[in-house]
């Protein structure tokens, strides 16, 4: 991926963090982002994804890793869906312990903030 793609794909993903953060409540966490457009970023199980957060909660910290090469591929709701699902993570984090049970939680977490944002209530 050259630069000006990666940068474009960067800014996409600030975009979301920007709008996001203060509405899910984690405007007040570090967090630390790596964009890698060597598509390198592994998930809890090892396969290939489109990002990783590993969230220190006690701390209010966070690393994200962001795979710009697959993130390329989404439009802008899908995206947004996928920013939203890794905050999700550190907003269950405290009580879910991972596995398919945490994902399920904040895959449909994730949507439901879709969802009602496309409804216009978030912002309303």
């Amino acid at each position: 991926m050259i630069d000006s793609d990666a940068a474009l794909q960067q800014s996409r993903i600030e975009m979301f963090l920007d709008k996001w953060l203060p509405l899910v409540g984690l405007g007040d966490w570090d967090m630390y982002h790596v964009f890698n457009r060597d598509n390198v970023v592994h998930g809890a199980d090892g396969s290939l994804t489109q990002a990783a957060v590993t969230p220190q909660w006690p701390y209010m910290e966070a690393r994200f890793e962001w795979n710009l090469t697959m993130i390329a591929q989404n439009d802008d709701d899908s995206l947004e869906e996928v920013v939203i699902h890794e905050l999700c993570h550190c907003l269950v984090d405290e009580t879910a312990g991972g596995g398919d049970n945490e994902e399920h939680a904040v895959t449909m977490l994730a949507r439901a903030f879709c969802r009602t944002d496309r409804q216009g209530v978030i912002g309303a």
